[in-house]
């Protein structure tokens, strides 16, 4: 299974419900696996992720595309005048995803952060996964980004989003 978590905007958490989501399922005895596919700026997240897979993880292997800007990845990857090829990303994806029970997908930003010209982390999520994580911040406003990222899937025909 390959579940994608995404969030109604940048920092609202989705890298602590990975960790734990991580933490929960080795707790279980299930084959858990992470990956950050576009990661720009420090790779801190790459480094929580890597820490609570557990000892010999790499926090680089983690990710297919890191830039060292911390811009939305479509920016990033036009201002060295390149594109990036998402089918290769997704078959990445997917190798990943044959390794473990259940792989978790972090997404960059918030749903519809650019990752290409034509290709947001919704694309990705709809491509990539079979199931979503909607992280959402439990701050003053917070309902109706929550409602408006609920509609972005919607209209992407992403259903039944679990909500955190």
């Amino acid at each position: 299974m390959r579940c994608f978590i995404g969030g109604s905007d940048t920092e609202v958490g989705k890298t602590e419900i990975t960790v734990l989501l991580i933490e929960a399922l080795r707790e279980a005895g299930i084959r858990v696996g992470a990956v950050k596919p576009f990661c720009s700026g420090p790779i801190t997240d790459l480094e929580r992720l890597a820490n609570a897979l557990g000892a010999g993880v790499d926090p680089i292997t983690l990710c297919w595309r890191h830039v060292p800007e911390p811009v939305a990845p479509y920016v990033a990857i036009g201002m060295r005048n390149q594109s990036l090829d998402t089918q290769a990303m997704e078959g990445w994806v997917a190798q990943r995803a044959r390794e473990v029970d259940i792989l978790l997908i972090e997404g960059i930003g918030g749903l519809l952060t650019p990752l290409d010209r034509d290709y947001t982390n919704v694309t990705m999520a709809k491509r990539a996964a079979d199931r979503v994580i909607l992280v959402v911040p439990n701050v003053l406003g917070s309902l109706n980004g929550a409602s408006m990222a609920g509609r972005i899937l919607e209209l992407h025909s992403i259903r039944d989003p679990i909500w955190v």
